[in-house]
């Protein structure tokens, strides 16, 4: 496509305008979710900590209290980046029409100029996306594992020999 002329940029900065504003509200509102979900996963960490030692219900409830926490969280992300996405897909439109020079996009055409880095980089692991899913994944996991020791630590095994049940601990049970 051609590059816009001069004359027409004012109507494409409005346009512009518009598609950022949205963009930036969107991309702020999933940080400040982020945010949010990592102090409340530090808290919920901090308590799962205090009450390990009391060997109760506590840490159980706290666990899977924070596996929920972060399935909500993920997929209030998911629908967030939907959000976010729909903002970079306007301004990548924008971008379009500003065009290249030297074989590069325009330089304000800030998109195109990532996406064409992007391109020359042979592997892109790392993003946004990736990052906030591994936290997400951690936070899920992490937060199953006291069940799970309660679970197997605290389950009863029949031991055909003795008639008996014994705890994971290898304590007799009278």
């Amino acid at each position: 496509r051609k590059p816009v002329k001069l004359v027409e940029m004012p109507a494409q900065l409005r346009k512009s305008g518009y598609a950022l504003k949205y963009f930036e509200i969107h991309a702020a509102q999933r940080m400040q979710a982020f945010r949010f979900y990592i102090i409340f996963s530090i808290a919920v960490g901090g308590a799962l900590t205090h009450y390990w030692q009391a060997k109760d219900w506590r840490p159980v409830v706290l666990g899977l209290s924070l596996s929920i926490l972060s399935l909500v969280f993920w997929a209030l992300d998911k629908r967030t980046r939907q959000l976010v996405e729909n903002g970079e897909q306007a301004l990548k439109f924008l971008d379009r029409h500003l065009g290249e020079r030297d074989g590069k996009p325009h330089e304000l055409a800030l998109f195109a100029r990532d996406q064409h880095r992007k391109d020359l980089q042979r592997f892109r692991i790392i993003s946004y996306k990736n990052c906030f899913n591994v936290v997400f994944g951690l936070g899920l996991l992490g937060g199953l594992i006291p069940l799970l020791i309660v679970v197997y630590g605290y389950l009863p095994t029949f031991d055909p020999d003795l008639l008996q049940f014994r705890m994971f601990c290898g304590k007799s049970e009278g």
